[in-house]
Order: structure tokens, then sequence, then C-alpha cells
């Protein structure tokens, strides 16, 4: 049995069974035939066969059972080709031939070519113009088109047959009236014949209808009046469109020419948008206008003429007014074009900061923010926060911040802050109420719907239109939020929208700040990128970026959601990594940050808010945490006490009490502080080579025992702050609402904070104010009040501890300010600034204040507080050196102080004048002075009332090196830089005077120091 051939059958095995069914003799399912080629006139199956026909033969398969054509599946008549009947074919002829004789090769067609004779015919240049580019021809101005031929002419009238008229002649007749009226239309200009022609037409129009006896009667009038009536039509129709076309080209903006190309057909609608803005003006109605506004959120007057260039018209109502109405740029937001979402959105943020500035008020009627929320504002923004172009999401996230927050509103929360209670604030909730539904009345109360269950029914815009905030979370605001955050890093402008909103939200409620802290890595975001643990310096001003960097409107939304309840608090302080953060912003002075001055200040002050906010909850670090923070805690103490105002006594009594003069708050007295700042202090006078006091090397142990006087200390400043007592009392029964005991709510006079910021000062003060020089002063020791030498020791130990552990809380106090306080040590009494305690403080005090970067600061030309001038008290310590120094080293050095070239010369008047008796009992050295020599010898003195004192000093031998070391050489420099100098004639006469002084001069000593000035003075005399 024969098998078909199976795809892993080899060649042999394909050969073997071809020759198996070839001697089988079974008849194949397929026969090849040779069909005729009917194109080239071959004969059926029979002549191929006898070979009668020759040229090249094709193979067709033909199969058993299957006709040669297939039926059609829809009876349809036998198609005919068009082109068939107009071509004539032969039976016998060559398809082939056919073809090629029709269809001829390019080369055929190319040498069938032949040119013109042209050397004949008139060759015409191109005419010269001015112009950069040819004129434009119509087709209407070419003279070489080819025309069609020529209509003929009329010889006669076609409108009128003659037939009324009498008489044989009848058509000579009608042929002369029609050349009578063709020479008065040559005549006639084409404005008289369109003038003419609209009289004919107003006269035909006129024309009344009469009715007809009989129906044939009317049809052979109307087949009669048919070429009238045609004639009319066409007279009419031609007249109107050339007056209505000339019409329509005086009317129009600009004239079309006929050179200009596709303005053949006029389109006066388009060409009317060519035309200038007619003035605005205002519409003869008592209705209100519609407002329009500028980009800026400006209103626009209906009156105000605006030039085009500044974009404000528009395609859209009133084209003529400049601006954008509310609707347009709802429309306008929801633009395909970036461009325009984008300033849609940023106009409608401005009008609504304009709105909430109140600038609408007195302009227009209701409230915009209102109408702007009725319009769907809220899901226009949430719409456009998904926008794809970062531009149009900034846009939107401004516009949102525009309509939630209101900056007014958070700088006067922050501002109160620091009152009493401050930290306590009202949710920022809606203060409409929602009325009950209908389907609840008559209910019992447990089966009515709860709000939580109320609320969860209702839609989208039922909640916004009630409650903007709770509208925007339930449309998912803040995961959107979040992945601008984290996702996107937009600019800084856009992030600072992005928290001051969140922020807000905050301030809403309870519940919107549990949403914030819930929503999943928003706060994790905030965390990690704008509060981070490290961060590198600023690179420019302002920041390219503000990712990485800690910023205080983060710490600001995070002293907000603290405050919305105690569990936030320590979610915030425990589960976030608060705790540290604060902790380090805390710890760091606001220059420490590596961050902008402003905004570093910022960061730090919302670092104490929060601080506060937690302290507030009894949530601040425990024992061990308040011992690792002591010092941060004893500084914050510090700077509060002097800001606390009358009614506060309570709350100063008690920083008084319990942290400002605690131990436990100052940990660098019992951890290596003291030691720390000996060798502080030996290192940097090894590195300057200078010779110390004997008094330096022991303020570490003053600053040792300070800290063991600590309790005293504060018995003392307690003592000179009893008069309070009865303020405190009343304070105490207000602030801890001891309601039977509130005599009033009424505060005291304000006249400023309770203490001074000079309070460390306070005993010195007190005793110089009953016992100094106002009341004449020497007092001797003995006749001090009793306590005084102990009040002033405590106060002394202090200030040396203040102003070597805590400047920075005593900056506030002027230097000068510092000075003239100290200076009562040594007015008094007459030897209070003798008694060892007094010395070794005062000493230290002093070293402190003469460092190289305080004295800088040290402006003697200012009036401390509470004086008139320093020079005053400057007299008074002079009067009392002279009386009781007894050459007092300590108090030699207070009165060189002010001596210095950059203080006033009249300090040194007094001195070498009124004083010049002191001058043999103060002998400071030039070791025991811990101030430069050069402060007082450069630059030279130009005074010359005091170039004269000096010298005067010098030649008189008031002044020796032996007797007044310091000065004897700063009068020695200045007065040899006064001879040397090169100044004008006046100068020049006190010089000559001077040195011819000199010549006389029998001083061993002056005339060994002055041998160049002694030969000048010979020469000149």
């Amino acid at each position: 049995m024969l098998q078909r051939p199976k795809p892993t059958d080899s060649e042999a095995d394909l050969l073997r069974e071809q020759e198996h069914f070839l001697t089988s003799g079974a008849p194949s399912a397929a026969n090849v035939v040779r069909r005729p080629d009917k194109r080239r006139g071959e004969a059926g199956e029979a002549e191929r066969d006898s070979g009668e026909t020759g040229g090249s033969q094709r193979d067709v398969v033909t199969i058993e059972d299957l006709p040669d054509q297939l039926p059609s599946l829809t009876p349809a008549p036998p198609k005919k080709s068009r082109f068939k009947a107009g071509r004539v074919t032969f039976e016998d002829e060559d398809a082939e031939e056919r073809l090629d004789r029709s269809d001829t090769h390019i080369s055929a067609v190319l040498s069938k070519i032949v040119e013109r004779d042209t050397s004949s015919a008139p060759i015409s240049l191109p005419a010269f113009t001015g112009t950069a580019f040819p004129k434009v021809l119509h087709r209407s101005e070419t003279n070489n088109q080819v025309r069609g031929p020529n209509p003929p002419a009329v010889s006669g009238p076609t409108l009128v047959s003659g037939q009324g008229l009498g008489g044989s002649d009848s058509s000579g007749e009608t042929m002369r009236i029609h050349k009578e009226n063709q020479a008065k239309l040559q005549a006639m200009s084409q404005s008289e014949i369109l003038e003419e022609q609209q009289k004919l037409l107003s006269q035909l129009g006129n024309v009344p209808s009469a009715a007809s006896p009989s129906k044939h009667a009317e049809d052979k009038s109307n087949k009669e009046d048919l070429p009238l009536q045609n004639a009319s039509r066409e007279l009419k129709s031609a007249s109107a469109n050339v007056l209505f076309q000339k019409g329509q080209e005086e009317d129009l903006p600009v004239k079309p020419q006929k050179e200009w190309v596709h303005m053949d057909k006029l389109e006066p609608e388009k060409l009317e948008w060519m035309r200038d803005l007619p003035a605005p003006r205002r519409k003869g109605t008592k209705k209100a206008m519609q407002a329009r506004f500028d980009f800026t959120g400006s209103l626009i007057a209906p009156t105000e003429d605006l030039p085009t260039h500044l974009g404000l018209h528009h395609h859209g109502e009133e084209p003529e007014r400049a601006g954008y109405s509310l609707k347009e740029l709802f429309l306008l937001s929801r633009s395909q074009i970036i461009q325009q979402r984008n300033l849609a959105l940023s106009t409608l943020a401005n009008i609504l900061s304009k709105a909430r500035a109140g600038e609408y008020l007195s302009v227009l009627k209701g409230n915009m923010v209102s109408s702007l929320l009725d319009a769907g504002l809220v899901f226009l923004l949430r719409f456009a926060l998904d926008d794809s172009v970062e531009g149009v999401m900034s846009a939107a996230v401004h516009t949102l911040k525009a309509l939630l927050v209101s900056a007014e509103d958070e700088e006067c929360l922050d501002c109160t802050f620091s009152w009493f209670r401050g930290l306590a604030s009202f949710p920022l909730l809606p203060t409409a109420q929602e009325e009950e539904d209908e389907e609840d009345e008559g209910l019992d109360e447990s089966l009515k719907e709860t709000a939580k269950e109320k609320e969860e029914r209702k839609s989208d815009h039922d909640v916004a239109r009630q409650d903007v905030i709770k509208g925007l979370l339930k449309m998912k605001l803040l995961p959107r939020l979040r992945y601008i955050l984290e996702v996107v890093r937009p600019s800084p402008r856009v992030v600072q929208d992005v928290l001051e909103i969140l922020t807000r939200i905050a301030r809403h409620s309870s519940s919107s700040a549990t949403q914030v802290l819930d929503c999943p890595r928003l706060m994790e975001t905030v965390m990690s990128e704008f509060l981070p643990t490290s961060w590198s310096p600023l690179a420019s001003l302002p920041p390219l970026s503000i990712y990485g960097l800690p910023l205080a409107s983060a710490v600001k939304l995070l002293r907000v959601l603290a405050t919305s309840g105690r569990h936030a608090c320590a979610r915030l302080l425990n589960s976030l990594g608060v705790r540290e953060r604060l902790s380090c912003l805390l710890s760091a002075e606001p220059s420490e940050l590596l961050l902008e001055p402003t905004e570093a200040l910022r960061i730090t002050t919302e670092a104490y808010r929060l601080w506060a906010v937690s302290a507030g909850y009894g949530q601040v670090p425990t024992e061990p945490e308040v011992a690792k923070h002591a010092s941060l805690y004893h500084q914050v103490a510090l700077v509060l006490l002097p800001w606390l105002l009358p009614g506060s006594e309570y709350l100063a009594h008690e920083l008084l009490s319990t942290i400002i003069f605690s131990k436990d708050f100052i940990s660098e007295g019992h951890s290596g502080g003291p030691e720390a700042v000996e060798l502080g202090e030996l290192k940097l006078h090894e590195e300057t080579q200078q010779h110390t006091s004997p008094s330096l090397q022991t303020v570490g142990a003053l600053l040792r025992e300070a800290c063991v006087q600590l309790p005293s200390i504060r018995g003392c400043f307690l003592t000179h702050l009893a008069h309070l007592e009865s303020s405190v009392l009343v304070s105490r029964d207000a602030i801890l609402g001891h309601n039977p005991w509130i005599k009033s709510h009424l505060l005291p006079e304000l006249t400023g904070p309770i203490l001074p910021l000079d309070w460390p000062f306070l005993p010195l003060v007190s005793l110089y104010e009953r016992t100094g020089v106002s009341d004449g002063g020497g007092l001797a020791v003995e006749e001090l009040p009793q306590g005084s030498l102990q009040a002033v020791t405590h106060c002394l130990q202090w200030l040396l501890l203040l102003e070597v552990w805590r400047e920075d809380t005593i900056k506030a106090v002027l230097p000068v300010a510092k000075l003239a306080r100290l200076s009562c040590v040594f007015l008094c009494s007459s030897d209070l600034f003798l008694e060892r305690p007094v010395q070794k403080l005062t000493w230290g005090l002093f070293r402190l204040l003469t460092r190289s970067d305080k004295l800088d600061s040290l402006d003697l030309n200012e009036p401390p507080p509470g004086l008139a001038s320093f020079q005053d008290l400057y007299s008074a310590l002079l009067a009392q050196y002279e009386a009781v120094s007894f050459g007092d080293r300590l108090f030699g050095c207070w009165v060189l102080l002010p001596l210095q070239r950059r203080y006033s010369a009249t300090m040194r008047l007094a001195v070498f004048g009124e004083h010049v008796g002191m001058l043999r009992s103060l002998g400071v050295t030039l070791a025991q002075l811990s101030i430069p020599i050069e402060r007082f010898t450069s630059p030279p003195e130009d005074s010359l009332p005091v170039l004269r004192l000096y010298f005067r000093s010098l030649v008189t031998g008031t002044l020796k090196f032996s007797w007044c070391p310091v000065l004897y050489v700063v009068a020695l420099s200045h007065v040899n830089s006064f001879i040397f100098s090169q100044d004008a004639a006046e100068v020049e006469i006190a010089r000559h005077s001077m040195l011819r002084k000199i010549y006389y001069l029998t001083d061993e000593v002056l005339l060994s120091l002055f041998p160049l000035l002694v030969f000048l003075s010979s020469i000149c005399l």
C-alpha cells in the first residue's frame, strides 16, 4: 500500500517510494495539463499534443472533480471593460507586439524631440526694480495664456424685442433705441450707473401685482413677465453684490490689495481681529459687572484702558476689557497648554492672597474666598496637584497654601507663644455647625448614626463644602504631599509651602494631626530630609536645594503636632527620633549650625518652643537626661529671667531658687572646669610670651570656691530681692490658680522687666547707691553696712562664674556697662578694694575684660546705662585714686585702662592736668598691665594740648620712669613722634618751642634720651 512521505524520510526512502508508485501503475491524484495561452492564440490540448503549436508552454495542475473556474457566490452580471469598445484588436494579433507598439521605451520618446526654431523670437530682459523680491503676478495679469474663442458680439438688444412698436420698421426702431441706450451708458460714470440701478430696483420693488382673471391668463402673464423678472433679479443681485463688497472693503481694518496672495476672497470675520479694540466703557446698567484681574491678582477697573502688550486681552467675553474673570481662570487652569495652566493657578494664588488681606472688601460684592470655594476651587486644586508637569504641580501647591494658610495668623500665634499659657491654642475649625438630618428625627438615640458614620457616608463635595481641610483629607491629600516631598523633590519654595500646609492641617484638630502622623512615610521623609542629624555647610546663599538641611518650618511642624496631644508628643520624641535632634539643636549656638544666620536663629527658637511644649506634658528627659543637658537648661533659665514682666514675680523667684544657682545645673563646676580654665590661661600666655599677674594663676581656685559658695550666693541675691516678696505672693496665687486669694486680674503697672539686664551686678550697685560717692565717699571699712564685704564677695564670685562659663547669657550687658558697674568696687569705700578676696576676684575679672577681643568691643565714648558719660565716672575714679589708693596696682590698672589712644583725649587731659600729682604713685609696671603698650602709643597723638602736657611733665620732672613707667613711655613716644613729624605751620611753632626748651635742659636723664633732639635744637637755634 502506498504511503505519504514523512518528515523523517531520507532521500533514499523518497526514491524507493517513487519507484514503487511507478511500478504499481496506480493513477495519480493530480494530472499536469497544458492550458492554451489565449493571448498568443494557442490551441487546446489536442493541438499541443500533436506539436502543431509552438512557443512557450505553461504547466497547469488540475485536480479531479474540481472545475476550472470557481462558481460565483452571488449572481452578478459579467464585468465589461469601458476601454474594450474603443480598442480595435485582431484575433491573430500578438498581444506582446501590441504592447510594444503602445508602450515604447524612453529612448524612443527622447529620440523624437525636435527643437523649435527660436532665431526670430524677440528676447526681452526683466526690468530692474528696487525691491528685494520679484512682484507676485496674478494669472489675470499674464498675456500669454491660451484663452478660448471670444464670445460673439451682440449685434442687437437682448431684453427688448420691439413688438409693441407700431409701423413696419419696428426692428430698426429697436436698434436705434438700443444704440441710444448704449451711448447713454458709455457717457455715464460707474457711480451714476449704480445710482440708476438703485432707482430702477426701488421702482420694481414697489409695483403691486394684480390678480389674473383666469389661471390660463395668469400663466401667460407669468411667462411674458419672466424675461423682465430675470433681468431685474440679475440687476438687483449684481448691484447688491457690488454695493456689499464695496461697503465691506470700506469698513475693513485693512484694505486688501490685488497683488496680495490668497486675498482675492475676502474673509471679514478674520480681518476683524486686526481692528483696534474699542475703548472700554461702563455699561448703561445698574447691575454689577464681572470682575477682572491682572496676573498679580489686582482688580482692573471697567473703564481702565490698558495696552495690549501686557497680555491681558483675549478672545473671550468682552474682548475690549483687559484682565481675566474667575470663570476664565478656571477654564485656563484645565487647558491643554502648560503655560496657561501655570499662569491661571498663579493668578488664583495672588487673588486668594489679596482676598485674605481684605483688598477686595470695598470694591467687590460678597466674599471672594467663599465664591471660589462654591465654584469648586478645592477640586480644581486637588486635580492640579496630580498634574504630571512639575511647574503646574508647584503652582497648585502655592495656590493651596494661599487658600489654607494665613501668614498673619501664624505670625500672631508665634508672637504670643512666649505669653503666659501661650503654647495653648484653639483648634482652627470652621464655625458653621452641621444641622441634624431629617431622617434621624424621631429616632431613638441608639438608632441614630454617629458623626463618623455620617461623614463616611457623605461625598467629597459635601465634606469639602462644610470643611475644606476635612474634604482635602478625604481626597487623599496627605499621600500626594508625601509623594511630592519624597519623589518629586521640588524647589525650596514648594517645600516650604508643603510644610506650611501640613502645619495648617495639624492646627485643624487633634484628629487631623493624628492623620498627619499616621500617613505612611510622610513624617519619616520630613525627619530624614529636613531635620537631619548632620549636614554640610552651605555652598551658596540662598541654597539651590534645601534637602539635607534643617528647616525651621519642619521644627515648627513638629511643635504644632506635639501641641495636639500628649500621645502625639510622645510619638515624636520616642518613635521618630525627635529627642536626639532636639538635643543637637539646643546644645549648639545659632552661629555653629552652619546655616544662614536668620534661618539658624529661627531653628533655635523653634527648638526651644518644642522643648517647652514637651516640658508642658512632663515629657522632658528624666534625671540622667537632665544631667546630660544641665548646662543647656541653665542657659535657658539665665536668658529667660530678665525677660519676665511684672505679674511673673513668682516665676522669677522659682528660677532663682531652683535652677540658676543650683550646682546640679552648672556641670562645669564638678567636671574639671576650673582646672581646664587654668590650663587654658597658661597655654594662652605661653603662646603670647607675656608676663602675668600673680592673681591669674588663682582663677581656677576662685572658680572652685565660687561653686562651693553657690547656696550662699543664692541667698545673697534673694536677700537683695526681698522687696519683691509681696509681688511674689500675689503672682503665686494667680499662676497656681489660688482663686480665693486673687484680688484682681489687673496686672501691675508696666515699667519694664522685673529684673534689669545687669541684675548680676545688683548687690554691688546697691551698695554703691547707699554708701558711695553720692554720699561723699571715703568711708572706712568699719563704717560699711553689716555683711557688705560678704555681699560684694558673693557678687564678684557670681560675675566671675558667668564670665567664664556663661558668657553668652550676659552678652546683652555692654562692656562699658560692665566696666562702670565694677568700678563701684573702688568707689564704695576707701579700702574695700584692698580686701584680699575682693582684690583677687577683681583682678580675675579685670584680666577677662582686657582680653584683645573684649578690648576691641569696649567703647568708652558711649555712655553707660544710668550715667550721662563715662568721663564723669572717670573723674570720680581719679579723685578716689589720689585720695585712698596708696599706689595700689589693681586700682592703677583700672585708671590706666581709659588712657588708651583710641579713647577721648579728655581723660588724658584730666590725668596730666587736674590730677598730675597722681603720676608720682601710679607705679604699674608693663608686666603688671595686661594691655599691650601699643594700644597707648599708636597712633601718634594729634592733640596739641595733650602733647604740651606730655612735654611739660617730662621737662619739669613731674613724670619719671621710676614713678610711672607706663605713662613715661607713652609720653616720651608721642613727643618724639611729634617732633619728627611734618605737619601744618601752627604745629611747627609748637615743635620749635619744644626744641628750644630741650636745648636748655639740665636733666641728665632726659639729655641721654634726647641726644638727637639736642643736636637738632642747636641747629635750629
